[in-house]
């Protein structure tokens, strides 16, 4: 076959941006400061752009990219045979020789000692980043710079050996003192976060079997124990988790994510029979504490995890209660084909927020519970499945709650005492019965015990925003990011009370904290955008979302757009945007109907009557079939209180809309109830009940919530109010002018 006739792997602009790349990583190739910071400046790109660019082209995170381009310049030096393993290693950029060989055997499945005493040969792997340095070095001129390259880093090698000769003297005469600063230094780190631990994404090694779950199990299983002592601080699961297989170095892991230790590990099982790694490693010197590997049968599986819980609590001098000690062999005791089908459960309970996957997660739990009905855990996981279900309204029945609820009721009777329990009777107070006052007696309760744990403060802070404490809400979900600064979820949690506030400029910095900590999900991208419209600028809203718009079929952002399009009177592209969204039920947490309700109110605001009504005399129809089977739904209400707002029924709009300020308004919940608030709002204006609608607007614009001056002046839905003297009275006061991002 003639070669250019050969499937292109890469597009001409992903060539084009690679070769960039790599150029960047080689030139600076013995710096070992250069990471992905500097690698984006250089590219002209953010960091998220970057990452997004290289996990399309190379499905490579940026440090894994950056890593791999100098293991590939390590693999010519060492062929070479010239200089010492440890030379090498910082050569190219390596602060750590140790750390260069643990990467050098994960990527090349061998040691470098191997390779310059070729005592093994290479394994190529053919990824793309791979095929693509070949494709590189093809050229007669690529190869000849990369030579030039080769010779450059040895002729610097030869200058550092010289030098090195000449200063020796004077490193010796003032190592002494810089060791000195420097134990000094790390011992009070090391003092201030001794009892501290984040548990790695363990590896499973058995690609072809889809048993990840098993090895995720055992994982959050160690974690569970760990976390369910007082005396150590254990970073949440959901931290760690961008670490899955990536090599990374444990003092750097340890910077990111504030702790003394790291745990890392893998599992395999064939049949009846599995081995286990472990090792407990020091993010102040990268140092091995521990390390064990153990062969054992199935039914051995949680009496291992209880010791390996008790042996790290052992190495790292914390102080298990007898109580502790008790909640950790208990679970030694269950039956361990329940306890696969709990994993099972675990792992679709936690995979997404869909209505299928916590279908199916219940039903792992039902048959754990129903092979050892003493299985607390796994009564847990019942009541939280539920729990979510209530919460995201897949099912709102008097039914399902008793059901939760009962689920619960077995759970505490088998251990009233189990953190896990305790912690779960706080979220049904919090999810399922809006008893914020209960939920926040259980969580400080359970704060008073277990103080080290971050996720305790990010539900004290959400439930305070519930109860319109927003100000705790901050201090608390700020306080649980200081405990631990690589979640992103609470940063986001930060962002939405800092933006209740009206502290638009802090929030967009912990909205952009989130986008740099996790830029895979969708929802800080939501917020930013509109927090920019609720500053009134539409246009870097507009032209934020363009830059991502790998996120434009979401849901969420779909009416976003839209909404985008019609404070810039773009109607008709509106409209356009609109139609993109499904012909099913659009459910969001704070608004349920379809896209004929947003249709109809589009085509109100272009004040054609006769195209509104077609919309919303469709949408009453699905939402009065809909209000029969969800009839405590305040969302329903809202939007059946605008449908017949738009059709003119304006006795039945305002019954509706006060239901549902009835059912969730501000005085019960000051976050989701604002919402509701603001649709009665709508309704009045809608039905033409001008003078109620100012006073309700000067009422929310005095609470804390989503409400600003700046998108009342720019929204079109508002026009009808403009030349009231009014509404211009309330639009220029004084003391709502504290919504800029300049401030």
């Amino acid at each position: 076959m003639n070669k250019t006739s050969k499937k292109r792997l890469f597009t001409p602009n992903e060539s084009q941006f690679l070769t960039r790349a790599f150029e960047a990583v080689e030139t600076h190739l013995d710096d070992d400061e250069f990471g992905v910071e500097e690698l984006a400046k250089i590219l002209a790109v953010s960091r998220s752009q970057l990452h997004r660019l290289l996990i399309r082209s190379t499905k490579l995170s940026a440090s894994s990219f950056i890593r791999q381009i100098r293991l590939h310049f390590a693999l010519k030096l060492l062929s070479k045979g010239e200089y010492s393993t440890s030379e090498i290693a910082y050569q190219v950029g390596f602060g750590s020789p140790t750390y260069f060989t643990k990467c050098f055997r994960d990527y090349f499945d061998c040691t470098p000692s191997e390779i310059k005493n070729k005592t093994n040969k290479i394994k190529r792997k053919n990824t793309r980043i791979e095929i693509f340095y070949n494709t590189l070095i093809e050229t007669p001129i690529e190869k000849r710079r990369l030579e030039a390259i080769w010779e450059i880093q040895i002729s610097k090698q030869k200058r550092r050996i010289s030098i090195y000769t000449i200063v020796i003297i004077f490193i010796c005469i003032i190592i002494s003192s810089i060791f000195i600063i420097r134990n000094h230094k790390k011992q009070q780190q090391f003092q201030q976060m001794e009892k501290s631990i984040a548990i790695l994404p363990f590896e499973y090694l058995i690609e072809e079997k889809n048993e990840q779950y098993l090895a995720d199990g055992v994982m959050n299983s160690i974690i569970s124990h760990l976390k369910n002592i007082q005396d150590i601080k254990v970073i949440a699961k959901t931290s760690t988790e961008k670490y899955r297989n990536i090599s990374a170095n444990p003092i750097e892991i340890g910077d990111d994510l504030n702790v003394n230790y790291i745990l890392d590990g893998s599992f395999q099982i064939i049949e009846n029979e599995f081995r286990l790694s472990i090792g407990l490693i020091s993010t102040i010197d990268g140092g091995t504490v521990w390390f064990e590997e153990y062969d054992r049968k199935w039914e051995d599986i949680l009496k291992l995890q209880s010791d390996i819980a008790n042996t790290i609590a052992d190495k790292i001098n914390v102080i298990i209660t007898p109580e502790e000690k008790r909640e950790i062999e208990i679970s030694t005791n269950y039956d361990v084909t329940a306890y696969q089908y709990y994993l099972r459960g675990e792992e679709y309970r936690n995979r997404s927020f869909d209505e299928q996957n916590y279908r199916y997660s219940i039903k792992m739990y039902e048959k754990a519970v129903e092979i050892d009905p003493e299985y607390t855990l796994a009564w847990v996981g019942l009541a939280a499945t539920s729990r979510y279900i209530y919460l995201f309204y897949y099912d709102r029945s008097e039914d399902h709650l008793s059901k939760t609820k009962k689920y619960l009721d077995k759970a505490s009777l088998l251990s009233p005492n189990s953190k896990e329990v305790l912690l779960e009777e706080a979220l049904y107070q919090y999810h399922c019965k809006f008893d914020y006052q209960k939920a926040l007696q259980k969580l400080e309760k359970l704060k008073a015990n277990y103080s080290n744990d971050d996720e305790l403060y990010f539900w004290i802070g959400a439930v305070y925003r519930r109860i319109g404490e927003f100000k705790r809400s901050f201090e608390n979900t700020n306080y649980a990011i200081s405990m631990n600064p690589s979640e992103w979820s609470y940063w986001q949690s930060t962002g939405i009370t800092l933006q209740i506030l009206r502290k638009y400029k802090k929030a967009e910095e912990y909205y952009k904290k989130v986008i740099y900590l996790n830029p895979s999900v969708y929802e800080p991208y939501w917020y930013l955008a509109n927090l920019y419209l609720l500053t009134g600028k539409v246009k870097k809203a507009k032209e934020f979302l363009e830059q991502n718009s790998e996120f434009n079929d979401q849901t969420s952002i779909i009416l976003l757009r839209s909404y985008i399009e019609i404070l810039d009177n773009n109607y008709e592209d509106a409209i356009k945007i609109i139609e993109l969204l499904p012909d099913i039920a659009i459910n969001q947490s704070s608004y349920h109907g379809t896209k004929n309700l947003q249709l109809g109110l589009i085509y109100y605001i272009m004040s054609n009557e006769k195209l509104a009504a077609k919309y919303f005399e469709a949408e009453r129809i699905y939402l009065e079939e809909k209000i029969k089977t969800f009839n405590n739904d305040s969302r329903l209400y809202s939007s059946l209180g605008m449908t017949y707002a738009g059709l003119g029924m304006k006795e039945k709009a305002i019954e509706n809309g006060k239901k549902a300020v009835e059912i969730l308004g501000y005085k019960i919940d000051a976050h989701g109830g604002f919402y509701n608030e603001m649709d009665l709002t709508r309704i009045l204006l809608i039905i033409g009940e001008y003078e109620k609608v100012l006073t309700r607007l000067e009422f929310l614009l005095n609470q804390n919530g989503e409400i600003s001056i700046e998108l009342l002046k720019i929204d079109p839905f508002w026009d009808q109010l403009e030349d009231m003297e009014r509404f211009q009275e309330i639009i220029s006061n004084p003391k709502y002018q504290q919504n800029s991002l300049d401030d």
